[in-house]
């Protein structure tokens, strides 16, 4: 296999060499035929100057008239030979300039010669059998033809009945013979609505590879129709047949491709897959092509996300960078708890927000600090994850004598966050902080800005602050963009190794559509395979419509977690009032213990955990100095649940 690769990799490159000498050649000859057209141009003006000129000389010359002096007519006659030996010259150039050109091209006839050799000879295997393919299925589509034709008794006879299946007789030998016949008979006119007066004509015949009822096999079904002529209007009509445009693959199967596609498998795993498992061998390219016929059926889908966007309260946006055809592109993704917009750019500027997201720049936006989203949209809430990681990045990266400090600033700034989610919690029944209670926060915040003094953080800090506390103010928005960064992990980062689904710009559009397509199905609990189909018969199918049928089946044993409500104070639990945990228990515990977190979006079902202080860059190998490594937003809490 690997000596038949590299000779197919060295006739390629031959192929190419050729190629390009050809181009050569025909430049070359072109070439010289422009120099050839010019001297021939040439000389015929150095000619018609020279017959003139000697018609002169004759017609002075004519009887009775006499040179004027002798001076003239040798200043005549050396212009005369001057001419001539420039017509010699001239002459001279022309042949040799005919014999370069005829040994290009005789140069060029060799060469394409041997190009014609060189291609019938080393032909890829692959494309023989793409060509053996598509010569069974013309064949079998033929014989159908003809075997229909055969069976017709003419025109106006009824035929097979409306929708008949047959199985396929056995006694032809065929890799793409069809395991079953459907006929699509038409009993009425399509235009005047007239029936029985329909004149059958040329039988119709379409393949369709699509899994058998509920089994798990693909099979191949001949759809078979006829062309009608109306005896009552005259129109000509035709059969319909149930097929996806561009792709051979029905529509189950299509559907499974989509999803197959949306996790970490390239178009060669989907179609071992299709050959190993569902007992249908096909090809890479036969997967891309199902893969883009999808992506234009998602265009209706894409706008129902987007319209499902612009309906939300709030929005994440992130990007990620990722290899387009050997170079930087990136991925933007747009999410909701409900529905998520990914767009495979070639550019990370500006623009992509202008172009794409301009109907959503008035909603309220959490996002990391990259300038453009400041730009762009008007409400903005900076991501507290970034900000407490490049804390704790520069106590990790301090000196020694300074370690001390930033460790102590890294919990004056944590305390900040947990105070401002107390707001948020004890504010949101009430619309939310007012404007005076933000610029304490941000007050606070510019106290720990002046006291990093000339590090780097302390301008990220500065930036920051202003959009830092927008979660008081809106209530219900988060304050961290981990979120969107989850759903860029499941709808892009796995697919980052795969380089050559961003070949070229349709790559891309197909790689959206899919992505953005996965991951809202798996947010509003549907299957993507069986959305899919349905999209494949209904262009105008809205998933966010979907009834229950498309939803995701539940286990057929009850796996209901009962939760043992408790509350642990540096893992030690705390033992809960005689009523239970309540909303009134929670707050009066919080206002004991400052280290409590996540209060406000705890209920009954929830179980509340106060984290300990542990040392977490001490486990991660960081060596340990004299200052307390207590980092607590960077360590897991205990266990929040027991069966």
């Amino acid at each position: 296999m690997r000596r038949a690769r590299a000779v197919c990799v060295l006739k390629a490159t031959q192929l190419a060499v050729y190629r390009d000498e050809i181009y050569r050649l025909h430049h070359a000859n072109d070439a010289l035929a422009a120099s050839n057209q010019i001297l021939r141009d040439a000389l015929g003006a150095v000619r018609a100057d020279c017959a003139a000129e000697v018609a002169q000389i004759r017609a002075e010359m004519a009887p009775g008239f006499s040179w004027p002096d002798r001076d003239s007519a040798v200043r005549l006659s050396a212009r005369l030979e001057e001419l001539r030996a420039e017509m010699a010259g001239m002459a001279t150039r022309l042949a040799k300039t005919a014999a370069e050109r005829d040994r290009a091209i005789e140069e060029r006839d060799y060469l394409r010669r041997r190009h014609a050799h060189h291609n019938t000879s080393g032909k890829n295997a692959y494309a023989e059998h793409r060509s053996h393919v598509n010569d069974e299925i013309k064949k079998v589509e033929a014989e159908l033809a003809a075997e229909l034709d055969a069976e017709a008794a003419g025109p106006g006879e009824a035929g097979p009945p409306p929708n008949a299946e047959g199985r396929a007789g056995a006694g032809r030998s065929h890799s793409n013979k069809p395991h079953k016949k459907v006929w699509h008979i038409l009993d009425r006119c399509p235009h005047c609505r007239v029936r029985g007066r329909l004149g059958q004509g040329r039988a119709l015949t379409s393949l369709c590879n699509d899994f058998d009822g509920d089994g798990m096999y693909i099979r191949t079904t001949a759809h078979i129709g006829y062309e009608y002529t109306c005896r009552a209007c005259g129109e000509d009509s035709r059969s319909e047949f149930p097929r996806v445009s561009g792709t051979s693959f029905g529509r189950k199967a299509l559907g499974i491709i989509v999803q197959l596609g949306g996790k970490k498998c390239v178009d060669a795993d989907i179609a071992e897959i299709f050959g190993d498992v569902f007992g249908f061998p096909t090809g890479e390219t036969t997967i891309w092509n199902a893969r883009r016929a999808a992506a234009d059926l998602l265009d209706p889908t894409i706008h129902f996300i987007l319209e499902e966007l612009k309906k939300a309260k709030f929005l994440g946006i992130d990007e990620t960078p990722y290899s387009v055809n050997g170079e930087s592109g990136y991925v933007w993704v747009v999410r909701t708890d409900r529905a998520t917009l990914v767009l495979a750019m070639p550019t990370r500027a500006g623009a992509v927000i202008a172009e794409h997201m301009s109907e959503l720049l008035h909603i309220p936006v959490t996002t990391d600090g990259y300038s453009p989203y400041l730009t762009y949209f008007k409400i903005l809430q900076r991501c507290w994850a970034h900000i407490l990681r490049d804390a704790e990045a520069a106590y990790v990266h301090a000196d020694k004598g300074d370690r001390a400090r930033y460790l102590e600033l890294y919990r004056k700034l944590l305390g900040i966050f947990r105070d401002a989610k107390r707001t948020a919690a004890r504010t949101a029944g009430m619309g939310g902080a007012d404007e005076a209670t933000c610029l304490e926060f941000e007050g606070r915040v510019m106290d720990v800005v002046s006291a990093y003094g000339d590090h780097k953080f302390a301008t990220t800090l500065a930036g920051a602050a202003p959009n830092l506390f927008t979660f008081l103010r809106y209530p219900g928005m988060p304050p961290t963009n981990n979120d969107t960064e989850r759903d860029i992990r499941d709808a892009v980062v796995v697919q980052r190794k795969i380089r050559h689904k961003f070949v070229n710009s349709e790559g891309m559009r197909v790689f959206s559509a899919i992505q953005g397509f996965n991951s809202t199905c798996r947010k509003l609990g549907l299957v993507p395979w069986k959305c899919m189909a349905r999209i494949a018969a209904d262009h105008t199918f809205n998933i966010f419509r979907a009834g229950p049928e498309m939803q995701r089946a539940s286990a057929p044993w009850d796996d209901t977690i009962t939760v043992r409500h408790e509350a642990c104070v540096d893992g030690i639990p705390v033992d809960a009032p005689a009523g239970g945990w309540d909303a009134d228990s929670l707050a009066r515990l919080a206002a004991g213990v400052p280290d409590i977190i996540d209060t406000a979006d705890m209920d009954k079902s929830t179980l509340l955990v106060l984290k300990p202080h542990t040392n977490p860059v001490a486990a991660r190998g960081q060596p340990s100095h004299d200052a307390p490594d207590n980092l607590p937003y960077r360590r897991k809490p205990p266990p929040t649940a027991t069966a």
